[in-house]
């Protein structure tokens, strides 16, 4: 298989299953972390309740294996904007490079395996940040020459930002 080639099950799944894909999947992930951002505004204490606890999922608490993806970043009002933005961007550019079904099995992908990993290794997941960065890096391998306005005003190629070696998630 050559690069940028889709492997053929994955071509197989997508005509086998043509009402599968999200449209517009990107707005559901923005209006998660942007209804996930109000809540914590509202009430500080509410991230116990939406992060995936593997302990909490087996007593009955089985919401945490959505509501994690709804966790935001801890950042504030302006740079949350921002990044909802820049989240928004980078689902759209995989949804116009791959197709609303690829895309979307991509994300479901990406949260299963995340789940599967909370559990494996007993790890409670708080945030959907790491979501994000695998869906950045899948952006900037489809449309490496597509540009940025890094701060607003500098054209950064995304293949340079997915290089640079500074973590885009947040950290504690």
């Amino acid at each position: 298989m050559l690069y940028g080639q889709t492997p053929k099950w994955i071509d197989w799944l997508d005509r086998r299953m043509p009402g599968f894909g999200i449209p517009n999947l990107a707005l559901y992930l923005v209006g998660a972390q942007a209804c996930g951002f109000l809540l914590m505004l509202a009430n500080p204490n509410a991230i116990d309740l939406l992060i995936l606890d593997p302990y909490m999922v087996l007593r009955g608490e089985v919401w945490r294996l959505v509501t994690f993806l709804a966790v935001p970043p801890p950042l504030g009002l302006i740079w949350m904007v921002i990044a909802l933005n820049f989240l928004y961007f980078i689902v759209n550019v995989l949804e116009t490079e791959w197709g609303e079904f690829r895309t979307t099995l991509y994300v479901l992908v990406a949260v299963l395996l995340t789940i599967a990993f909370s559990f494996v290794f007993h790890w409670p997941i708080v945030g959907a940040a790491e979501l994000g960065s695998t869906l950045f890096l899948a952006a900037a391998t489809v449309a490496p020459e597509c540009q940025i306005l890094l701060f607003f005003v500098l054209p950064v190629k995304m293949k340079w930002l997915a290089w640079c070696p500074l973590r885009l998630s947040s950290a504690p």
